[in-house]
């Protein structure tokens, strides 16, 4: 039975967030700004894509190439919901620190990321950080943490299939006992209520929230159960729609999902630098079909889903400016992110890099590149989505967020 196996959240801050939700695309590697997001293909000391010429589509300018078409197809539907924000530092070469850098703004190991702060700082979702792959860091949101597994457990618990296919001893209920249960747990959920406080009493209130939604969680169970798509190589209908049915379902406020380009190699492209462009390709290919698909859902405030859910496309690192001995580039301390929909200032590049690909600092509030700016950085980054979700970036990171990213309505 779902509702026997499903934990309630416990919420460690208390509300007073929007509703805005986030859908976090994290490209997995390290990705090459300079084949579609920064303009230097005159720099002689940066080895740039040789089919590219600049493009300009939806007021953004990017690099285009006939190769990938999906690219400029993509800003010209799309792009004056993009801002690109160019020249982020994340201070590392490794993998891990990288990746828990651009998520947590930071190398400390008890922190929480952008998702989870997001997800922890809000109320009336079941799944409030849902990861359906990719990375996670969490320390004092870990209840609002919902990690599908890479066998699908999560799928399976709701579902009730987890004690079904277990070797435990089990005994079948009659499907009448279902509400007698859940109709038990809402009376002793209701009296413990009456002389719960503070955290205890938003346990309990998290708990009535969770049985409210069984009947949706119930439906979505089979899509959350990823075990038999593992290898299937369609990427928004089999990875990222079970994320967009918990958006519309009021389910979740955010969402994790790995991407990791062409037939899943990941990007870190060591050597064959050209397999960045195919990345980029199925990337943005991936990217209409989630855009197109959240501007079809219905969202909860009367418009679409578009029009409530942020879309944070990123990777954990850039590449570096000339080709290694086998022909690819090795890891590079700054990189590229964009924002795409609902909250944010469209149709922008803000930020940009040096001949030598190193990061210009940027006015936070015009998004002007300037002498006398600021460096962006991972830790702006996540101040602005903090920003966006109504949550005072103050209180986690002493970084200013990105003003010139977000639109005023």
């Amino acid at each position: 039975m779902a509702g026997g196996l499903l934990l309630p959240r416990a919420l460690q801050a208390a509300s007073g967030s929007g509703d805005r939700k986030f859908l976090f695309v994290f490209c997995v590697g390290g990705w090459d700004p300079t084949w579609v997001f920064a303009d230097l293909l005159g720099a002689q000391d940066v080895y740039t894509d040789p089919t590219a010429e600049l493009g300009t589509a939806g007021g953004l300018e990017f690099v285009d190439s006939a190769g990938r078409p999906s690219v400029r197809s993509f800003f010209e539907r799309y792009g004056d919901r993009c801002c690109i924000l160019n020249g982020l530092e994340v201070r590392s070469i490794t993998h891990e620190a990288c990746r828990r850098i651009i998520l947590t703004g930071g190398t400390a190991g008890l922190t929480d990321d952008w998702p989870a702060i997001i997800a922890g700082n809000t109320t009336d979702f079941t799944l409030p950080d849902l990861v359906l792959s990719g990375p996670s860091y969490t320390s004092q949101y870990t209840g609002s943490v919902m990690r599908v597994g890479p066998d699908g457990q999560l799928g399976k618990l709701l579902s009730g299939s987890a004690l079904s296919s277990s070797t435990l001893p089990t005994q079948a209920l009659p499907e009448s006992a279902n509400a007698d249960i859940e109709a038990f747990l809402r009376r002793r959920s209701a009296a413990a209520q009456e002389v719960a406080a503070g955290q205890s009493a938003q346990f309990l209130r998290d708990f009535d929230t969770s049985l409210g939604q069984l009947d949706a969680i119930r439906a979505i169970s089979g899509q959350l159960d990823l075990s038999v798509n593992g290898l299937n190589y369609v990427y928004v209908q089999e990875r990222v729609l079970p994320a967009l049915d918990c958006f519309e379902l009021g389910l979740t406020r955010c969402a994790v999902v790995e991407h990791a380009g062409e037939w899943d190699i990941g990007w870190d492209s060591h050597s064959g630098i050209d397999r960045q462009g195919a990345h980029y390709s199925v990337l943005f290919d991936d990217l209409a079909g989630i855009v197109e698909t959240l501007s079809q859902r219905a969202g909860s405030q009367g418009g679409s889903l578009l029009d409530e859910v942020t879309v944070v496309v990123f990777s954990e690192m850039g590449r570096a400016p000339q080709l290694n001995v086998t022909g690819g580039k090795d890891h590079w301390t700054y990189t590229s992110a964009m924002l795409i929909g609902a909250g944010v200032a469209g149709g922008q590049v803000i930020g940009g890099y040096d001949d030598s690909l190193f990061g210009r600092a940027v006015d936070l509030r015009t998004g002007a590149t300037t002498d006398s700016g600021s460096g962006l950085t991972a830790a702006n980054l996540g101040a602005t989505l903090l920003a966006m979700a109504d949550i005072d970036p103050a209180e986690f990171t002493e970084a200013e967020p990105i003003s010139a990213a977000m639109s005023e309505g």
